[in-house]
């Protein structure tokens, strides 16, 4: 789960509302160089949008992934994996140690094999706008939603209503994020920014729209008036093709096999099989179960019927933002790291003046130059120099924070 949008704006200290889309008389636009950000780039004058946010944010998580070898922020994944076969019998599951063959997913930190779930606990609860700090401006939504006794707040999300929703949208990113969440018996009170609320179909408009930040009634249809909440999960007991944890392909001559479906193990759903493509591209796919062996390295153990060619794993995996486990290898101030290092990536920047927001300034800055406008020249060190993720401040930072908790495989010799 990539950082929320809201967590870059209070990384760079942008304007919460002009942000957000939204000014009146009492959060006014009087300058140029801190105007309102747009959902999108054509939509402003040059200027970046938040969906060119929401892209660096998603581009330093991939950088981040790619050298740490885990995830910031967990996330549900789907990936296909080539199984490592044998050359000389597809028949043999079996390593030396009496084990069957296991695979890597290509990342670690696995929290569990499974699809994610949501279960609706409370839809369309109505959403309550109020002003906590007595400045005349709306800050505060607030819901209150009954959940089961013992579910616990990191369970819980919470979505804007699916009329709300953009075409295509999947669940997770309907989710309005960060939001506070107190729990008593089975009462959850949920609170969080108001600014967070437009309705994101609102945004899409060529139009230049300007949102005020106390117009929050339903005459406006700007403000979401009903929110979502959903307990997540992560379901391992599927036994379809679209639901099992694993999935394994045989994409090989598997006519011949179906003979031998009863040596199936238990763990492996072959009465749930499906066939996709057909002749020579025909491909076997059978549900399966399987088991975290190495949640650290990410390896994943499961049954087979025979070998097969590819293997399809659903798992949920990734280092949470506040976790501190494993000897602190997470206490790296994931989120701030995260949002530095999309900020340096940004291509344009939120507004036409770098006095404007110094601090957007300051992490974009080359520390590479040679010679700028002035003639002015700057020394780096050779590490610096070399850093894989670039030579701009923000990406220095994050290369001294990444490169000192990424996991690593060790060797003898």
């Amino acid at each position: 789960m990539n950082i929320p949008l809201e967590t870059w704006r209070q990384q760079i200290g942008y304007n919460p509302y002009h942000f957000w889309q939204q000014a009146n008389n009492l959060v006014p636009v009087v300058s140029a160089c801190n105007t309102l950000v747009y959902q999108y780039a054509w939509q402003g004058l040059d200027a970046a949008g938040r969906d060119d946010i929401q892209q660096a944010i998603s581009e330093a998580h991939a950088t981040m992934r790619e050298y740490l070898n885990y995830r910031v922020g967990t996330a549900h994944v789907s990936k296909r994996i080539q199984y490592p076969l044998t050359t000389t019998d597809q028949w043999e599951t079996w390593q030396a140690n009496g084990r069957f063959k296991s695979v890597n997913v290509g990342e670690g930190y696995l929290k569990a094999l499974g699809v994610p779930v949501f279960t609706p606990l409370e839809e369309e609860t109505p959403v309550t706008y109020s002003d906590t700090d007595g400045d005349g401006l709306n800050d505060t939504f607030t819901i209150v939603a009954t959940i089961p006794a013992g579910l616990t707040y990191e369970r819980l999300a919470v979505t804007f209503a699916e009329a709300d929703w953009l075409d295509g949208w999947e669940r997770s990113e309907a989710e309005v994020r960060p939001v506070n969440i107190s729990i008593t018996g089975a009462t959850a009170t949920i609170t969080g920014a108001s600014w967070l609320l437009i309705r994101p179909i609102r945004y899409e408009g060529v139009a230049k729209t300007q949102f005020n930040p106390n117009d929050v009634t339903l005459a406006t249809n700007a403000f979401a008036q009903t929110l979502n909440v959903y307990a997540l999960s992560t379901d391992g007991t599927g036994q379809q093709v679209d639901t099992a944890p694993v999935v394994l392909h045989y994409e090989r001559n598997w006519r011949g096999w179906w003979g031998a479906y009863f040596a199936c193990p238990d763990s492996v759903y072959i009465t749930n099989a499906t066939i996709t493509g057909e002749g020579d591209t025909a491909v076997l796919n059978v549900p399966a179960s399987g088991g975290i062996r190495d949640a650290r390295r990410g390896v994943v153990s499961f049954a087979h019927w025979q070998q097969p060619d590819r293997v399809t794993i659903r798992y949920k995996a990734g280092a949470e933002f506040a976790e501190l486990g494993e000897h602190n290898i997470h206490s790296g101030e994931w989120q701030k790291t995260v949002a530095i290092l999309a900020a340096a990536r940004l291509t344009n920047r939120v507004c036409a003046c770098d006095t404007a927001n110094r601090r957007l300034w300051d992490w974009q800055f080359d520390r590479a130059r040679a010679a700028g406008a002035n003639n002015e020249q700057y020394t780096i060190s050779e590490r610096d120099l070399s850093n894989p993720f670039g030579t701009r401040a923000g990406e220095i930072y994050a290369w001294n924070k990444v490169k000192h908790l990424a996991l690593v495989r060790a060797f003898t010799i």
